[in-house]
């Protein structure tokens, strides 16, 4: 039944429907406009009432079964909205959209083996209804079938071209399974049908820079700066992605931006110091190896770059408690124990030096040997 209320109509509308139903308490078809008004007005619980007083007078009403299940399944009373359903069904069994409906009923109240059911009792009748393959993609994921998950989604996809959540799902599956090529032909399909999507730009950033696609991963997030430049996630991002690869000035430049945004990201000024480092900028990598430790007093890493910055700025008693700082948090920290008895070794001290070997070489031998060779020279 198709009823042409405007919106702004309702409420005078169901007012005088209210008057003809007191006149004929048997009129269903002046109730099943009263619920269809009180749904437009959010009043879902008049509307259950109105709908379900239709099928009381007219229990082959099949309109009112079928919305008296929308209304219930908006109320979240899923096992009132499957009976619904049910009699929809059993009055009309060749209505794909009910199946559908009712498959995504039983998926709510995880009964799995029911949803499947229904959405292929969908799909005989109607072949090509996207949203069934699409709930079944759904339902897949939530098995932890992702084989049979990837499979629905495409079924999706090629019943419906534009199909943007479709290739969203089959982006984070291929991402999540490690194959990263799949993933970014995914999302670059969410991109195309929805240019704004800064967080699908960020996923295939990011993929592009794990599969060591530098280029493609800047060229990204430079667009990215350029159409959220309030975004101090996309400058870190960027910061990442230029330290990685060795473009280092324009990394600190990004991170720099980033941490205005963020002046907590400690992974920011983490690889900002890595950046100096490798500048041989070591005073403003020791900065920002102290801006980390600040953050994150627990990262010993962070304490061993302060101490081959010192190190190398021949302060050796900083870069001692440097390296001394890191073992405090983690005993087994290789690289300090090597740049401990290395430091040790060039102020004269053989015997500490020693003492950093044996610890080392409980540790990675191989390593250690390389500390030895050091201290026989």
């Amino acid at each position: 039944m198709f009823i042409k209320i405007k919106p702004g109509d309702c409420q005078e509308k169901n007012n005088k429907l209210l008057d003809k139903v007191k006149e004929n308490p048997d009129y269903a078809e002046a109730f099943f406009r009263i619920g269809y008004c009180c749904n437009k007005l959010n009043r879902l619980e008049e509307a259950a009432s109105a709908y379900k007083q239709v099928t009381l007078i007219e229990p082959n009403f099949i309109e009112a079964h079928l919305n008296l299940g929308m209304v219930y399944f908006n109320l979240e009373k899923y096992s009132e909205a499957i009976k619904s359903y049910e009699k929809a069904i059993s009055l009309k069994p060749d209505n794909a959209n009910v199946y559908c409906n009712l498959g995504w009923l039983y998926y709510k109240q995880k009964r799995f083996k029911e949803a499947t059911k229904s959405y292929s009792k969908a799909i005989d009748i109607n072949p090509d209804f996207a949203l069934v393959y699409y709930n079944l993609g759904v339902l897949y994921v939530e098995l932890g079938n992702k084989h049979k998950a990837i499979k629905a989604f495409k079924k999706a996809i090629d019943k419906k071209d534009s199909y943007l959540d479709a290739y969203l799902n089959l982006g984070n599956l291929y991402e999540e399974s490690e194959n990263y090529e799949e993933a970014i032909e995914a999302y670059e399909e969410v991109i195309r049908l929805k240019p704004e999507d800064v967080n699908t730009y960020h996923n295939v950033g990011k993929l592009y820079a794990r599969l060591n696609y530098f280029d493609k991963a800047i060229d990204v997030f430079t667009h990215l700066v350029r159409i959220k430049s309030d975004d101090g996630e996309v400058y870190f991002e960027l910061g990442c992605v230029y330290c990685e690869c060795g473009h280092f000035e324009e990394a600190i430049n990004a991170l720099k931006q980033a941490i205005k945004f963020d002046s907590l990201n400690g992974q920011a000024y983490y690889n900002m110091g890595v950046s100096f480092i490798q500048l041989e900028k070591w005073d403003e990598a020791i900065e920002a190896f102290k801006q980390t430790i600040r953050i994150n007093p627990e990262n010993d890493k962070a304490y061993n770059f302060i101490g081959m910055a010192y190190f190398f700025l021949e302060e050796y008693t900083e870069a001692i408690n440097a390296f001394k700082n890191a073992l405090k948090n983690n005993t087994d920290n290789t690289k300090a124990h090597l740049y401990l008895g290395i430091t040790y070794f060039n102020i004269g001290n053989k015997k500490k030096a020693l003492e950093e070997y044996n610890l080392l070489k409980n540790i990675d031998e191989e390593m250690a040997n390389k500390l030895l060779e050091k201290i026989k020279k």
